[in-house]
């Protein structure tokens, strides 16, 4: 990745994938170092399930309060 390349604010996971792709292809192109790739490849694996984990909490709180924080009925086969 050249220095002039402007800081990349990853928000969601769309653009960790881009951001992902762009890495990869200047991976295999020779214009950024494997061992730089693969902390990028870290950290986005770590922001990628942090993002997971936001959203899914946000579903969670958002379905327990279209119950009124009722459990739902379970029904097991016998």
């Amino acid at each position: 990745m050249s220095r002039k390349t402007r800081r990349k604010t990853l928000k969601n996971a769309r653009q960790c994938r881009q951001f992902l792709g762009k890495v990869i292809n200047e991976l295999y192109a020779g214009e950024v170092k494997p061992d730089i790739a693969g902390k990028i490849f870290y950290g986005i694996s770590v922001l990628l399930k942090s993002i997971e984990t936001d959203e899914l909490e946000t579903r969670i709180q958002r379905l327990e309060a279209l119950t009124n924080g009722k459990e739902a009925k379970t029904y097991h086969a016998n």
